[in-house]
């Protein structure tokens, strides 16, 4: 019997050494199946044949993974965050039941990441990789609807495979557009202190890790070890076309930093509140440049307009940008 679509599914697991495969310990609420990178080169031979011969090698293998926009959980948001910008020490949150992982970016050197042991398949096989790690990520939101989260993974050779058996799905809370707030204050300030409300209608934030997969002699046909270079962080927010635009608009000309903190939270209170959150909390905290405005555009009959920025280190604040989330996780599944 062919495979059944609703039998999909993607589960992973943690590795303890990059690149050791590792039983699956957790089931990944989104979308996406692994593609086989598997390479078989035609061999061009001077040997008489008309048309040639049928000889192929393979030079390569390795697969990705490709998350499609999926509704972003903060528990899940944990993983995009271990395997693409570092790993995380949980804080307690006081007595609460909540634990704060907090992921600086890196500056003056570069950041430890997880890689993952991914299965991915239907009721009819499965297949899995290793040593998987996230080369970019989107997080993006507009509306009345949930924030969607799209991820690229890329891996070691793919092999078929049963999957982890037993895993229980796991719950989680979703991050909804309306339950943001949007702060921006002076790039001296403090962040989350200045309250832009009734302005922001929609948000494209884009985390490229990096990550390279390297390639040497050792004995494998797919890459030896990954290792970060450079991230890019960059987004666009897109404001009715108002006064806190139009302030936008001039800092731009005038090439000002500022800071910028979104905040989103969750509707389902913790079980104890924490001294500093009482529900499901992503925090995202923003030295940013403006890198252009676009013209004006409408919608519904308002006037709108789209602000591109960039994040990096700046030395007002001495940091780069910082991404914050409070969970009742005690350890990342």
């Amino acid at each position: 019997m062919a495979g059944r679509r609703s039998l999909r599914k993607i589960q992973w697991g943690r590795e303890s050494t990059a690149g050791t495969n590792v039983a699956a310990t957790y089931i990944f609420r989104g979308v996406g199946t692994i593609k086989d990178d598997f390479k078989v080169d035609r061999v061009s031979q001077d040997v008489g044949i008309v048309g040639g011969t049928d000889e192929v090698n393979n030079p390569m293998k390795g697969g990705t993974l490709a998350i499609s926009q999926t509704p972003a959980a903060f528990e899940t948001f944990l993983h995009i965050l271990e395997a693409s910008v570092k790993v995380a020490t949980p804080a307690q949150d006081g007595a609460g039941t909540d634990y704060i992982y907090t992921y600086a970016l890196p500056t003056t050197a570069g950041a430890t990441t997880k890689t993952y042991s991914i299965e991915s398949g239907d009721d009819t096989g499965a297949e899995e990789m290793s040593y998987c790690f996230v080369k970019d990520w989107t997080l993006s939101g507009n509306g009345r609807t949930a924030y969607q989260l799209q991820a690229n993974w890329q891996g070691r050779e793919v092999t078929t495979t049963t999957f982890t058996g037993a895993l229980t799905l796991p719950t989680v809370n979703y991050m909804n557009f309306g339950m943001s707030t949007f702060f921006i204050d002076v790039i001296g300030g403090t962040y989350g202190s200045t309250i832009k409300a009734s302005t922001l209608r929609g948000i494209n934030i884009k985390f490229a890790s990096g990550t390279q997969a390297k390639d040497t002699a050792d004995g494998r046909l797919d890459f030896s070890f990954a290792q970060g270079t450079d991230y890019v962080l960059t987004g666009t927010f897109e404001f009715e076309h108002d006064s806190i635009a139009l302030a936008n608009k001039v800092d731009w000309r005038a090439m000002t930093a500022r800071k910028i903190q979104l905040k989103i939270v969750g509707s389902t209170a913790f079980a104890t509140p924490g001294t500093t959150y009482s529900v499901p909390t992503c925090l995202f905290n923003l030295p940013i440049r403006w890198s252009n405005f676009e013209k004006i555009g409408e919608a519904n009959g308002n006037d709108i307009v789209t602000g591109s920025f960039i994040s990096a280190y700046n030395t007002t604040v001495g940091a780069a940008a910082s991404v914050i989330l409070a969970v009742e996780l005690a350890v990342v599944p």
